[in-house]
């Protein structure tokens, strides 16, 4: 062991004098600092310490608060105590790490400084001290590792082999996406996904601020979800750039830019990051200051903070006159708020002055001083404003009494910045906000932002876009109206769907119930055509505004289109833009249904296999839990042992065409799944007093002990944002039950691909449940279902949907209803061109089944995959090259006005 340990310490220290002033690049950002074993050995030795003392009162303080902002992020990011405890370690090492950059960065020995004194390091005292920039690094939620070194084994030594870390870059030259590289590499995926964080590429960042920061040097930028600070870094070097052409100080410049530069963020380690970035972009100033003999003082405007200040809208935590602060108990109280920090509005929405008053009271209480002297520093008189701080002041001092003191001061000053902000509009709001669905948002939140959506902004579309409605529309509105003034203009990055979809249909009118912009100010910029796409997960626009005090202005019909390399250079060409919420040309559209939601998949779709007794038990069948490549987390990481290999009558066992299911003209292989319908009519017998919403006696005993099990499963692994019961959940909408009894008595359905190229087959079964990857209608005859097929089967359609479909990464993905929005009519059986198409379509039915019944017998044959992959890639080639595939492109080219 001995031999081992002193093998790393020679290789470690072979490593450093290699790697020290090694270059920031991103891939040794990534390398170093955010991957790689010795990353892994950070993370291990950090979880393993915080583990060991995560009952502390502090640290358990810190991470509840923590935990609660997340809350208030928007998104359902941690739902169980592992994953809480899991991503607040890597939430502590990403803020360690980028706290220690930037103050190397400005020429603190990080190595030297956390053997002296770790806690000033982490704290930020030191910073400060050598620097005179304050609000970089403080001491805030992630700093307990100092706190707990002199006391926990083991603290101050995982701060010093960071350090080291740190120190083996140069950091003269710092580029300004380190911060967004860190915490791409050092946050999963899956987290960021979950809080809709995409950070906004440099490139974009620049090209937005040019466009809306005319004036840099008078007007005020705000960036409400600032994220890592790809927009305040832009704004902060146009600022800088403006400063110095003008003949001003470096410390002029640093004043000014203290006003005019400005950040918020409720998620906590993007406050960090962005600091950071705020900081690193402003360092020539700033060391310029310092060579011109001007002192700086200087705080980081980037603040943590609620932009949307929702909670407080709906807990009158800003009511009147007074902002109070709810200060919860300790964890096993259960977190409720009984005692309240509380200010006068009048002083928080004096920024400088606030943060100057909670600086001295915390500094005061740290040293055993009245807290209240502070106010008399301050010059705060007698009078209610004086009793109310006095007050304060004695809770800031009991809790400090209580060793719960260390978070109170940075967290009051931050949570109310967007008081101070509201009070004094900007003339400029820039950003990124949140892509996050109202249905992926805290429950008592998302009741909140639906409620301003439709009663105060009046941009809700709801209906059949309830469910894809996102929170972006609603971040745009509601920060504007609260942080820009009149006259000012905003533009922000906002997914695709904004410029043409029918969730965004209200929102593009420009009126927005209590107030009006001018959305046609400048065209939107439509930045599809960027190759590769892949800095967000769908297609994105950027869409400007500028705030009217008479009617609004909707966006306009055109918009620039973005051609080029990701990064650049770019080519812009003018575009018409194509409405998608518009109305349905084609009667079909009113008919057309959504198909069931059969979901968690694990717990309702089966394999079936042979009993493991001699004997079985007439018309039961035994099944497991069937596992999707699509399986989402939870449930595609759960073991489900209840549920293997289990008997089920057989008569509960469905067939079910899901998207995999549909090839061009033909059904492929049916899955199975195990639903609890009626044994008696085929339907869902619901009964709210019944066994779990049905009624127990239209169930076989074994489905009923399924039902049970399944349903206690789903109550523990739902989350909290999920407020449906399992059954409310599988008859979303009706569209379980909306097919039965089947297809309300029409003999044949033709069920179409939700997303991918338009792909439909005509399903003759009646005992066939179809899911919600498919979209499905009934017909009367079997020539209407062969017409209709021939119709979304064909080139002919899929080249004039596009235009209407969602947008993904390799283009347009989700077709859903939008097809009949196109004029495509009702089968009439005595036109002589529906019946053509009809017969056209028969035949290349046929023709379809033909072929896939040789591909496949060939492929099995040489042991190769049959996949619904290869049945789609052969039907379309032999389609393109068929006879019958022409016939049916050019009559449906007559049909739809393009032949």
């Amino acid at each position: 062991e001995l031999g081992v340990r002193l093998y790393d310490w020679l290789r470690d220290q072979s490593q450093a004098l290699e790697a020290r002033g090694a270059q920031l690049t991103e891939k040794e950002v990534r390398q170093r600092l955010g991957e790689g074993p010795r990353f892994e050995q950070h993370i291990a030795s950090l979880t393993e310490l915080y583990l060991a003392h995560r009952d502390d009162p502090t640290i358990a303080l810190k991470r509840d608060l923590w935990r609660s902002l997340l809350a208030a992020a928007l998104g359902q990011v941690v739902e169980e105590e592992p994953d809480l405890d899991r991503l607040f370690v890597r939430h502590t090492y990403l803020s360690v790490v980028v706290g220690l950059a930037v103050q190397a960065a400005f020429g603190i020995e990080v190595e030297a400084a956390a053997d002296s004194d770790p806690m000033a390091l982490l704290g930020g005292q030191l910073f400060v001290d050598r620097t005179g920039v304050s609000g970089v690094v403080e001491s805030d939620f992630f700093s307990w590792p100092a706190e707990a070194g002199p006391a926990v084994e083991g603290g101050d030594d995982w701060i010093r082999g960071v350090a080291r870390r740190i120190g083996w870059f140069d950091w003269n030259e710092v580029e300004s996406d380190i911060a967004r590289v860190l915490y791409e590499s050092v946050i999963p995926a899956d987290d960021r996904r979950r809080l809709g964080e995409y950070y906004t590429p440099d490139w974009l960042a620049r090209e937005l601020v040019d466009a809306v920061v005319t004036d840099p040097l008078n007007q005020r930028v705000l960036d409400p979800a600032c994220g890592s600070g790809s927009f305040i870094f832009a704004a902060v070097r146009k600022y800088l750039a403006a400063a110095k052409a003008d003949g001003r100080s470096s410390a002029q410049a640093v004043d000014g830019l203290l006003e005019h530069v400005m950040g918020i963020d409720v998620h906590p380690v993007a406050v960090h990051l962005a600091r950071a970035t705020w900081t690193l972009a402003a360092r020539d100033a700033l060391e310029g200051a310092v060579a011109e003999g001007q002192a700086v003082s200087a705080t980081v405007p980037v603040y943590l903070g609620d932009s949307l200040q929702l909670r407080a809208e709906t807990s009158g935590m800003f009511a009147q006159q007074t902002v109070t602060i709810p200060v919860p108990d300790p964890p096993d109280s259960g977190l409720e708020f009984n005692r309240e920090l509380e200010f006068p509005r009048a002083l928080v929405e004096q920024a400088d002055w606030f943060d100057s008053l909670m600086t001295r009271m915390a500094s005061a209480i740290e040293n055993g001083e009245d807290p209240a002297w502070a106010l008399d520093d301050e010059s705060i008189g007698s009078g209610s404003d004086r009793e109310m701080l006095e007050r304060t002041a004695a809770l800031l001092k009991q809790l400090h009494e209580e060793g719960r003191d260390h978070i109170w001061a940075y967290y009051t000053r931050n949570l109310v910045r967007p008081v101070a902000l509201r009070a004094n509009p900007v003339d400029v709001i820039v950003g990124n906000p949140p892509w996050i669905t109202y249905n992926k948002t805290q429950a008592v939140l998302r009741e909140e932002l639906e409620r301003q959506s439709k009663d105060r902004y009046l941009i809700w579309a709801g209906a059949q876009y309830a469910s894809t409605q996102d929170v972006a529309g609603l971040f745009f509105a509601r920060t504007a109206e609260l942080y820009l003034r009149l006259g000012g203009h905003a533009g922000m990055v906002l997914p695709h769907s904004a410029l043409q979809a029918g969730q965004y249909a209200k929102w593009r009118s420009g009126s927005w119930g209590v107030m009006s912009v001018d959305l046609a100010i400048r065209p939107a910029w439509d930045l599809e055509k960027i190759e590769p796409n892949d800095f967000f997960p769908v297609p994105a626009s950027v869409v400007f505004l500028q705030r009217k005090d008479s009617t609004g202005r909707p966006l306009a019909s055109g918009a620039d289109r973005w051609r080029g390399p990701n990064g650049g250079p770019f080519a812009r060409e003018s575009i018409e833009l194509t409405d998608t919420a518009r109305a349905y040309q084609s009667p079909y559209g009113k008919v057309v249904r959504e198909g069931a939601t059969i979901y968690p998949r694990a717990l309702f779709f089966v394999n079936t296999g042979a009993a493991r007794a001699s004997v079985r038990a007439a018309d039961v069948s035994f099944v497991s839990p069937r596992r999707g490549a699509f399986d989402r987390p939870p449930w595609r990481d759960l073991e489900l042992s209840e549920l293997e290999n289990r008997p089920i009558e057989a008569q509960h066992i469905w067939n079910v065409l899901m998207g995999e299911s549909i090839a061009p003209y033909i059904v492929l292989d049916t899955l199975q799944a195990v639903l609890p319908l009626s044994l008696r009519s085929g339907e869902i017998a619901k009964d709210t007093d019944g066994w779990f919403g049905v009624d127990p006696l239209t169930l076989a005993e074994r489905m009923r002990r399924r039902w049970r099990v399944i349903n206690e499963i789903w109550d523990v692994q739902k989350g909290p944002s999920k407020q449906l019961s399992l059954l409310e959940n599988l008859d979303y909408m009706g569209k379980l039950s909306g097919q039965l009894p089947r297809s309300s008595g029409a003999p044949y359905r033709v069920a179409y691909s939700a997303g991918g190229r338009p792909t439909a087959s005509v399903v003759d079964s009646p005992d066939v449940i179809i899911d919600c990857s498919l979209y499905w209608m009934g017909v009367q005859t079997r020539s209407e279902g062969d017409y209709v097929v021939a119709v979304i089967n064909s080139t002919e359609l899929e080249v004039a949907v596009a235009p209407l479909m969602s947008k993904g990464q390799f283009g347009a993905r989700n077709m859903k209803k939008h097809l009949w929005r196109l004029p495509i009519p009702e089968f009439d059986g005595g036109d002589d061109l529906h019946l053509a198409i009809a017969e056209a379509g028969a035949e290349a039915a046929e023709g379809a089944r033909v072929l896939w019944d040789e591909v496949r017998a060939e492929r099995e044959g040489l042991g190769r995959s049959v996949s619904v992959t290869v049945a789609r890639r052969e039907i379309r080639r032999w389609l393109s090259e068929s006879e019958e595939g022409r016939r049916v492109e050019e009559l449906v080219g007559l049909v739809l006005g393009r032949g």
